[in-house]
């Protein structure tokens, strides 16, 4: 007989969203209604269902239950969660009364389902098994399950649900009802009742709730198969192995980019990473903060803030048709670590979750792997990454598959760009030489769906045509709060933290220059070194050149590497440090690109600025429509090191003083005596300027012949340097200086000449 309470039950599962009360008492309704309810369901056709097997007592009865006896290994199955994300990516509305639920619950062999809020799940009932213990093989081939065949991993619950999703979103209303229907009649004990009122959230809720995730993806292409719907199969099947793709990039980058070298060893990139400044528009001129002197800035744009996660997100992607962004910023600002938090942070699904894959690739290691070669551009994403191999050609022009390309160090190839003969290239499978694919990217005819994004040194802006689209953000370094974060993160210590930052605190100019994250990691690994061979208390040195001695070598320290130079290093030093010291001499810190001419040799402003990064070049406000372009060293105090790099370069190598007035003729030699002549003029130069304009370039003059530095610049001297003991002889002149000087700026000036010389 059947039961009452029974038929009742099922009809209004406990938890459903249809129960009111449960205190509440069910009326019964009149025979004449049920009657008029037996004569209405004659007019539905109810297709046929196979009998369901009686396999003994239900496992829902107590009794039943204490004799099941549980499997050595139970899997873990759907866990019923609401899934805003999904149901929002679906334009489900909040009324529509869809929940979409994931249940993660131990599972005993049943060869059906049950939910507290389906109201399609009976009862669940154990399989049978035959005589041998042996389960009963009667079941269909795609509920058929190879336990020993592993899962890709990237197989996980939130993207079987979301891929069933978009392949059923891609059905026409009667496609879907036709796969609701064959649903139904295909798997009777799963479901029980018609799917025909549940949308596509809860087909796939109830699916998932039933089958393990292979299982669920085996069902749906078998019905799409029925269905004659190949075309979904195959969309099915390519998102698995994107998905797989995506997943295996992933994991190689979260190894390569999780990481950063550090002197004291490999550190993860969360504990040392800093977050850096990034403005919405470029040409926002270089940091001008000094010790001595008030720098008054050229009028430049004004932008706003931005984080990592505003590059081509998806505000950006919705609101804006550009597909290209150039990320421009000096050398050492932090364009690189822009990059790899960008990278790093896709990886672990923090950010950019819309970005189904990203694929860097450095134009410096790019140029050296392919030269003058033509190769098409699915080559070479094939030969920096093999995982790509599996894609087809079609899902690179897939506006449905948004790939982000990341090409780091536009200046690497800038000057072989010529877009006025470079040959069209439409097609990624068409080859080419590397600055002609980077032309036609750059143009947007070559990756016309793909989101590109070039990092690059400033005036590389001409490899950008005019009438292409596209935006340009500057990253400036840290802020002012941020340096000192980064000392608390690099160093585990905390205790070498504090002292660091101490140090940098002592000396105004070393904390200025802690903007530059190159300059920050230098300074790191200097003190990591000193910490390691004397004392993690150990005294810090004192002075600033060596310092800025190690940020000049690391600027220019592949200069001639690969580059099509004008003239030899040692040459645009020069050149480069006679500017430096004629602009100081007059008190300027920018010059006018249109109008300036130098004296002697020219200087170059690629090679300055983008080849070696000493330099910047940057607009200026508009004033009547016109702009003014302008060059500046990459910081005041930089240019003040140039130039007395250049005097004391000039003194060693030419024995010629720079302080010497016009129509002397006296000769200057290489010893200690010219030497210290050399330090007389200029300490004579620089006390007679009020203004301090002088004093840090006297500074890094005195620290030239400090013994450390001496040593790391003795590349560019044309024979052997050594003075043992004019240290001693400039310790007497600056203690004389410091009794004739009333001045107590210049007389806190000689004191820190006197550290340069320790």
């Amino acid at each position: 007989m059947e039961d009452p309470e029974l038929d009742m039950e099922i009809a209004s599962p406990p938890g459903s969203f249809l129960e009111e009360d449960a205190s509440a008492s069910i009326e019964s309704p009149p025979i004449e209604e049920l009657e008029e309810e037996e004569e209405d369901e004659d007019l539905y056709y109810i297709p046929e269902r196979r009998p369901s097997l009686d396999l003994g007592p239900s496992p829902m009865e107590t009794g039943a239950l204490l004799y099941v006896e549980r499997p050595e290994s139970p899997a873990a199955s759907y866990m019923s969660i609401r899934s805003e994300g999904i149901g929002s990516s679906l334009n489900l509305s909040e009324d529509t009364g869809s929940l979409t639920r994931i249940h993660l619950e131990r599972t005993d062999s049943f060869s059906t389902c049950y939910s507290v809020d389906s109201d399609d799940c009976e009862i669940r009932i154990l399989k049978g098994k035959n005589q041998d213990g042996a389960d009963d093989d009667d079941t269909l081939p795609e509920l058929k399950e190879n336990l020993t065949e592993v899962l890709h991993p990237s197989v996980t619950i939130p993207f079987v649900f979301k891929a069933i999703c978009e392949v059923l979103k891609q059905l026409k209303p009667l496609g879907l009802d036709a796969f609701r229907r064959s649903l139904w009649q295909r798997y009777p004990q799963s479901f029980s009742t018609s799917l025909q009122n549940l949308d596509i959230v809860d087909i796939v809720d109830r699916m998932l709730e039933c089958y393990s995730l292979r299982v669920s993806l085996q069902i749906t292409k078998t019905l799409l198969q029925e269905l004659e719907l190949k075309r979904l199969v195959d969309f099915l099947e390519n998102l698995k192995i994107q998905n797989e793709v995506r997943y295996e990039l992933s994991e190689r980058f979260k190894k390569i980019y999780g990481v950063i070298e550090c002197s004291g060893g490999d550190k993860p990139l969360d504990k040392v990473l800093t977050d850096v400044s990034i403005k919405s528009v470029r040409d926002n001129g270089p940091n001008i903060e000094h010790e001595v002197m008030s720098i008054q800035k050229p009028e430049t744009m004004e932008g706003k803030d931005l984080s990592i996660k505003d590059i081509f997100s998806t505000d950006f992607i919705e609101k804006h048709n550009e597909q290209l962004i150039l990320l421009y910023g000096n050398a050492g600002s932090g364009k690189s670590v822009v990059i790899r938090k960008l990278i790093h942070d896709w990886s672990n699904q923090k950010t950019h979750d819309h970005i189904t894959l990203m694929l860097p690739l450095p134009l410096k290691e790019l140029k050296q792997k392919v030269r003058d070669t033509d190769f098409s551009f699915l080559d070479i994403l094939h030969s920096f990454y093999p995982e790509t191999e599996r894609l087809k050609v079609e899902d690179y022009s897939s506006k449905d598959y948004k790939i982000m390309y990341i090409f780091d160090g536009l200046e690497e190839i800038a000057e072989d760009i010529n877009f006025s003969n470079a040959q069209l290239v439409f097609n990624i499978q068409e080859p080419a030489k590397l600055n002609v694919l980077i032309a036609n990217i750059l143009r947007g005819q070559l990756l016309k769906f793909g989101y590109c994004l070039f990092a690059s040194r400033p005036l590389v802006d001409y490899c950008i045509p005019w009438d292409t689209h596209h935006f340009v953000y500057e990253v400036l370094g840290f802020k002012m709060e941020e340096r000192e974060e980064y000392f608390k993160k690099r160093f585990r210590d905390q205790s070498q933290a504090g002292h660091v930052i101490a140090y940098i605190k002592s000396s105004k100019t070393l904390h200025i220059m802690c903007y530059l994250p190159l300059f920050c990691s230098l300074l790191s690994d200097l003190c990591q070194s000193v910490f390691t061979k004397q004392d993690p208390q150990a005294e810090l040195p004192k002075g600033i050149t060596c310092m800025y001695t190690r940020l000049f070598l690391a600027l220019i320290h592949d200069y001639r590497k690969d580059r099509k130079v004008t003239i030899d290093k040692l040459k645009f030093i020069m050149a480069l440090g006679r500017r430096a010291f004629t602009m100081l001499e007059k008190g300027e810190h920018f010059l006018s690109i249109n109008y300036h001419k130098d004296e002697g040799e020219p200087v170059d402003d690629f090679e300055a600025v983008t080849y070696s990064g000493l330099g910047t070049l940057f607009y200026t406000k508009p004033l009547l429509y016109v702009e003014e372009r302008l060059f500046s060293f990459l910081h005041p105090t930089m240019q003040e090191y140039v130039a007395a790099l250049y005097a004391f370069l000039t003194f060693v190598n030419e024995d010629k003083n720079i302080f010497e007035p016009p129509k002397s003729k006296m000769t200057w030699k290489r010893n200690k005596k010219g030497c210290l002549d050399l330090y007389k003029y200029a300490l004579e130069r620089s006390l007679s300027c009020e203004d301090g304009k002088l004093d840090i370039f006297v500074r890094f003059l005195f620290g030239m012949s400090n013994a450390k530095n001496t040593e790391l610049i003795q590349q560019f001297f044309n024979h052997t340097v050594t003075w043992k003991s004019v240290a001693k002889e400039a310790e007497a002149l600056i203690k004389k200086k410091m009794s004739e000087t009333q001045n107590l700026a210049r007389v806190k000036n000689l004191e820190n000449c006197l550290v340069e010389l320790m």
